[in-house]
């Protein structure tokens, strides 16, 4: 009988740390689980930190890629385009973007629509070195184009000019100037150059 009961005391003794054991390892891991917490949330914001920083890194390829194609809807004259890449940039991409306010500016003045050029030149801030918002304000009474202006002016448009002309499989200005010389030697002494005109 006292057998029994004394393998009873250490059923009962064995269950009993197992039990304790159980408690004591579940406390164990809550508290290291508690204890951990502090890193666990860094390691998390952290690793927020470094997607956002990605996102900003995606966000900014896709910003200067639009920019390209604003300028080069803007130089084919496609303005509608233009104005969409570059709105696009300036309100969601890159808000506030200086430089696609700048754009925006030029494509609207090219556009005749003054009062929009104005509110974007505004916006592009230092961004304007031709000073095109001021002679934006003063298109009603300008009496010259300033150089800068017209230099850009021409660029722009030069890029259109040259896209149309442009030719693959014949060289246009090494021709144009060997037809202009054959013409030339070909004009009497009494003729001047103002008088040159292709032979029909």
């Amino acid at each position: 009988m006292r057998t029994f009961f004394l393998n009873q005391i250490n059923i009962f003794r064995f269950m009993g740390n197992n039990i304790f054991s159980g408690i004591k390892n579940t406390t164990k891991s809550f508290l290291l689980a508690i204890l951990g917490l502090p890193t666990f949330i860094k390691n998390q914001i952290q690793w927020l930190k470094n997607e956002f920083v990605t996102l900003r890194e995606k966000l900014k390829n896709v910003s200067a890629s639009n920019m390209k194609l604003g300028i080069f809807h803007l130089r084919s004259g496609n303005y509608r385009d233009a104005i969409f890449r570059f709105k696009l940039v300036e309100k969601y991409l890159d808000p506030n973007n200086k430089s696609a306010c700048y754009w925006l500016g030029w494509v609207y003045f090219l556009k005749q629509d003054y009062k929009n050029s104005i509110i974007n030149l505004i916006k592009s801030g230092d961004e304007d070195d031709v000073n095109l918002l001021q002679f934006v304000k003063s298109i009603d009474t300008v009496q010259y184009v300033p150089v800068q202006i017209y230099a850009l002016y021409r660029d722009i448009k030069a890029s259109n000019f040259i896209d149309k002309i442009a030719s693959d499989i014949y060289d246009i200005p090494k021709t144009l100037v060997l037809e202009l010389n054959e013409e030339i030697t070909s004009l009497t002494e009494e003729k001047y150059i103002l008088e040159l005109r292709r032979n029909a």
